[in-house]
């Protein structure tokens, strides 16, 4: 049966979620195409900064999560706030429904399980988006290292055939599209912001975007080969050579690593094992030893009592008299 207060609070919780819901579509453009490079819209529309402002932040950890969000591929300006407005829902729904609960319910225990079930899910709904966010920025990180090679001997062709800086990492962004998308969309990114300013500035908002060794030595490269004219193509091939050099390294490195740590599960397996057939065989032998023993045991036990059956006890005599001799026998 429902109550009073539980359909207030039914009633209020479809209201938010209709609320939000429709505050997402307003902010939303009807004729928006399905692939497009403009910027993305606020996730909540005009509600979009109260959302993502509900809990406070620094910020230097404002800033760190732009770093992360630029390294995980969403350089959009309303990534931050659409980032805040998940974590600060996902940190306030929880803990809110679980204190409601937790005053709704009948029993006092009940009601302490659902306001630490409240307050343990807030804890993971404000940790885990953050935890995602890094191991999605370092597995792109990790793409983009293991894709500038290719970048650097494609635009190094580029450039051999005459065409001007811009020109190149234009052509070589839409070349290695299709095996290294991470990367020809960053290098498409460049080119509008080229295009908005200029190349050098566009290089440097690049390294600051993507903090990474291979993009910086690129950088510098490309920087210098605008500003003095200098033919960069030889440089851009022994780049792209040491860097596959130096991702060979690693992966040997890391097989080395490998083997080194793969040989503990193998002991502990092992160890396992021995010590099953080391042990195993005396334990059988001692359980059937004190099996035979106890039968043994058993054994002496019912002759003992034959024994006392056939040889019955003698009768108790009385003590002898004061000043006589016990009987001889």
């Amino acid at each position: 049966m429902l109550t009073e207060n539980t359909a207030l609070l039914l009633i209020f919780g479809v209201t938010s979620l209709v609320a939000f819901l429709g505050m997402a579509f307003l902010g939303r453009s009807n004729d928006e195409e399905v692939v497009s490079e403009a910027p993305s819209r606020p996730l909540f529309g005009f509600a979009n900064g109260a959302i993502a402002g509900m809990l406070p932040s620094t910020d230097s950890g404002r800033d760190s999560v732009q770093k992360e969000l630029w390294l995980a591929g969403y350089p959009q300006p309303s990534a931050l706030n659409n980032f805040l407005c998940i974590r600060n829902l996902f940190c306030i729904v929880p803990l809110v429904m679980g204190l409601i609960s937790a005053l709704t319910a009948n029993v006092p225990r009940t009601g302490l399980t659902f306001a630490a079930i409240g307050l343990v899910m807030s804890i993971l709904g404000f940790s885990l988006p953050r935890v995602i966010l890094s191991l999605m920025a370092a597995s792109r990180k990790s793409r983009l290292q293991q894709s500038m090679p290719v970048l650097m001997d494609t635009l190094a062709l580029s450039l051999s055939s005459g065409v001007s800086l811009n020109e190149g990492l234009k052509r070589s962004g839409e070349a290695i599209q299709r095996g290294h998308r991470d990367l020809s969309q960053e290098v498409r990114t460049v080119n509008k912001h080229a295009q908005l300013r200029s190349l050098d500035d566009a290089l440097q908002g690049w390294k600051k975007r993507i903090p990474i060794p291979e993009i910086s030595s690129l950088v510098f490269l490309l920087t210098s080969s605008n500003r003095q004219g200098v033919d960069v193509t030889q440089s851009l091939h022994e780049l792209s050579t040491s860097y596959r050099t130096n991702a060979r390294q690693q992966a040997e490195s890391a097989a080395n690593r490998a083997n080194f740590w793969l040989i503990f599960p193998t002991v502990l397996c092992l160890l396992a094992a021995a010590g099953l057939m080391l042990v195993g065989p005396p334990l059988v032998e001692a359980e059937s030893r004190s099996g035979e023993l106890r039968d043994a045991f058993d054994r002496m036990s019912g002759l003992k009592n034959e024994i006392r059956q056939d040889f019955p006890k003698a009768a108790p005599q009385p003590p002898p008299a004061p000043g006589t001799l016990p009987p001889q026998l």
